[in-house]
């Protein structure tokens, strides 16, 4: 007798999704894999656990001053060129309106900042909603990128996935830190190396 399966339904669940995109990720972080790599990654499993949702990683420079692409697999090339590089300032970071950390990109949010409703109007120039942003921190508390949302169908729909993007930005702090710690390992080595042929 041949069991009959056609009716069950194996796809999985959001739940199932989230752990694999963890653990997808947190394979890329043991392993050493490019930032890219690993940024792509996370965003392509929010994006699967969120089909409504488009998702991108800026990354803050040292200076403070430029948010520049970490990852955005699934927006316009266009759009993608039009966000690397963008001017930012330090009062935009010690903006809190929210004790979560997410600021939700609204034409109703009058506690965003000039920057963020600046942000929100480059989106809609290319037919894109943002939903919201969170920093991504590190471990001392120093803001290192952002993660944001994007919707095409509308500016409100930030609530349902928070919890999402409380998980990407913890996983994005650790591989952005690791990075961070390693190309300061290099250049310390590499310094070193020229110290002792002198």
């Amino acid at each position: 007798m041949t069991l009959d399966t056609s009716h069950g339904n194996t796809s999985p669940n959001p739940q199932q999704k989230l752990l694999t995109a963890i653990n997808s990720t947190l394979a890329h972080i043991a392993r050493g894999a490019p930032l890219a790599h690993t940024l792509t990654c996370i965003v392509n499993g929010i994006e699967a656990q969120n089909p409504d949702i488009t998702a991108a990683i800026l990354l803050l420079n040292e200076e403070g001053n430029r948010l520049h692409l970490g990852a955005a697999p699934n927006l316009a090339p266009d759009y993608r060129s039009a966000i690397d590089g963008l001017v930012t300032n330090a009062g935009v970071w010690t903006h809190q309106p929210s004790t979560n950390g997410v600021i939700n990109i609204t034409a109703g949010n009058n506690e965003a900042s000039r920057f963020w409703r600046s942000f929100r109007e480059l989106a809609l120039q290319h037919g894109l909603s943002v939903c919201s942003t969170m920093q991504i921190r590190s471990a001392a508390d120093c803001v290192l990128g952002i993660f944001v949302t994007y919707s095409r169908k509308t500016d409100r729909a930030s609530d349902q996935h928070r919890p999402a993007i409380d998980n990407v930005a913890t996983l994005a702090s650790i591989a952005i830190e690791r990075n961070i710690n390693e190309t300061r390992i290099k250049k310390a080595a590499h310094t070193l190396r020229e110290a002792e042929t002198r």
